[in-house]
């Protein structure tokens, strides 16, 4: 009798500047065909996936000193998995720093030293386990 052996495996890594975050999918179960002991997918294991819907919401705009709260819980998922959340600033400045960066809610307090307005994107990056999903949310930022 030989072994299962997995097949299809879903790897993700995002990596940025400051974080790396690998995800691993699930593999789906493959068996021996008996005939040439070639790995064959097990049909009663294999499930169709949907990919999730990435939901960053809307653009917003804050002044110096206020909280801002990204809000990507729009985000869905067809079959209901459980959804894993990355988020990153891709775009301007200044830099700010996510708090609960891995969570549909993060947030960060706008700088109060701003000069001028200014425009900074981030991206969220939802994943399945099976399947990624990205929308990107423009935060203008004024000053006080």
């Amino acid at each position: 009798m030989t072994s299962p052996k997995y097949a299809n495996s879903v790897l993700l890594v995002v990596a940025t500047a400051t974080a790396t975050l690998v995800v691993a999918g699930c593999p789906q179960l493959v068996e021996p065909d008996g005939a040439n002991g070639a790995a064959e997918p097990n049909a009663a294991a294999t499930v169709e996936n949907h990919a999730p819907v990435a939901d960053a919401g809307p653009d917003q705009t804050a002044v110096a000193g206020e909280v801002v709260v990204l809000d990507g819980t729009g985000t869905t998922d067809e079959d209901h998995d459980e959804l894993m959340y990355f988020w990153e600033q891709v775009e301007g400045t200044p830099e700010v720093t996510l708090e609960d960066g891995f969570s549909s809610r993060p947030r960060f307090v706008v700088p109060e030293n701003l000069a001028s307005e200014s425009r900074i994107t981030f991206r969220l990056t939802v994943v399945d386990g099976h399947d990624v999903s990205t929308d990107e949310v423009r935060v203008t930022l004024q000053p006080g």
